[in-house]
């Protein structure tokens, strides 16, 4: 099963986002993750991504990221946690 971020994802959406994908999250599985629809966001879209990926590694499992926007890369990278999310390995 493949999970999507919204349109938008700001700071005021950010808890219900994040509730609503650790929900969906299967346990001991990798989760693809598409932000395909991601177009507007601010730094809260990175704490999302970062606590999911927390919470499924609480569950055993992984996020594979996919269709992460270039400025999305750009803003991981910039607040250094491009690796620790596995940006590398994002397929855009």
């Amino acid at each position: 099963m493949s999970l999507s971020f919204p349109q938008r994802l700001q700071s005021d959406q950010a808890r219900e986002v994040l509730d609503r994908l650790t929900r969906e999250l299967v346990p001991a599985q990798t989760q693809t993750v598409s932000l395909a629809e991601l177009q507007t966001f601010d730094s809260s879209a990175l704490a999302v991504m970062l606590a999911l990926q927390r919470s499924a590694k609480a569950l055993a499992g992984q996020v594979a990221w996919r269709d992460v926007p270039p400025r999305m890369q750009a803003l991981a990278q910039l607040y250094g946690v491009d690796a620790l999310l596995g940006m590398g390995q994002a397929s855009s």
